[in-house]
């Protein structure tokens, strides 16, 4: 499809060089959930020496085209998410990198049964809470179709009013984290999203950077968060229900037989930076504690 090289005369031990190969492909096979197609890139070392060309190195990766939007509400429709120009329905899951037998350390195979497993029962979305996952699971999902919210290795919960927040120390940190996971997954297809982390409040400015630092390295996609640790989100969402013709409940203690929780379709509070979108649906769970 594409073909390109670049020569180096001469460089010397610890020489750094950036080389960039620029193509037009026509009418290129788009990624997608339906149809994962995808594109191998081969990148090949060559030395000449006396004796002939002689590969020292090769690196390969496999990618896919395609394009994620985020479309604001106007008069005619709701706020919608594109992929390659149509409506993309979201039918997603939580999936924690953990096995009873191997800890964190899945083996590829068991995550392929995962995956495999997904795809029997209709799911094509996969949040990978609450850190980034194994490289093979990745792969996986670019072959497969699966669609990913890739979620920084970011959780304070019940320290969420003061961690990160502002804080200096935790917005060097947490960006960092940012960018260690960008930088290592931003070629795969199967990401349609980056997530800051999972319930650690409204981050302050921990927030603004790390969104900052994720769109200086990759712009083509929307960035979310999750809140969850600051109840005026909770009352609005109760509001909201009560509106739909819900009982109301007791704020203070104990609610009712039945309460509906509203939660995102990947993330449980989605806050878009930028656009502003959340997808809801509805849950019916049994009586527990606000």
């Amino acid at each position: 499809v594409f073909n390109d090289s670049f020569r180096v005369l001469e460089f010397d031990e610890g020489d750094h060089f950036t080389m960039n190969f620029k193509g037009k492909i026509a009418n290129p096979n788009l990624w997608s959930s339906e149809n994962p197609y995808l594109y191998n890139l081969r990148v090949r070392l060559n030395e000449n020496r006396h004796s002939g060309v002689k590969e020292v190195d090769r690196r390969e990766i496999n990618f896919g085209f395609r394009k994620i939007e985020v479309v604001p509400k106007t008069a005619e429709r709701d706020t919608t998410i594109l992929l390659n120009g149509e409506v993309l329905k979201i039918r997603g899951v939580n999936r924690h990198e953990f096995h009873p037998e191997y800890g964190h350390a899945v083996p590829k195979e068991l995550t392929e049964k995962d995956i495999i497993l997904c795809r029997n029962n209709n799911i094509n979305s996969i949040r990978t809470s609450h850190y980034p996952n194994s490289r093979h699971f990745y792969d996986l999902c670019d072959r497969y179709g699966i669609m990913v919210m890739c979620e920084n290795n970011l959780e304070t919960h019940g320290l969420a009013t003061r961690v990160p927040r502002s804080n200096p120390i935790w917005v060097k940190q947490t960006s960092w984290r940012m960018e260690n996971m960008v930088r290592t997954y931003r070629n795969h297809p199967s990401i349609l999203f980056w997530s800051l982390g999972n319930e650690a409040g409204d981050g302050g400015k921990s927030f603004v950077e790390m969104k900052k630092t994720a769109v200086a390295l990759d712009n083509a996609r929307p960035v979310a968060g999750d809140e969850h640790a600051f109840p005026v989100v909770f009352f609005q969402v109760v509001a909201q229900l009560i509106e739909f013709g819900v009982p109301r409940l007791d704020y203070g203690g104990v609610v009712g037989e039945e309460l509906y929780i509203i939660k995102l379709a990947a993330c449980r509070v989605g806050i878009y930076y930028g656009e502003g979108t959340c997808l809801y649906v509805l849950k019916k769970t049994r009586s527990s504690r606000i």
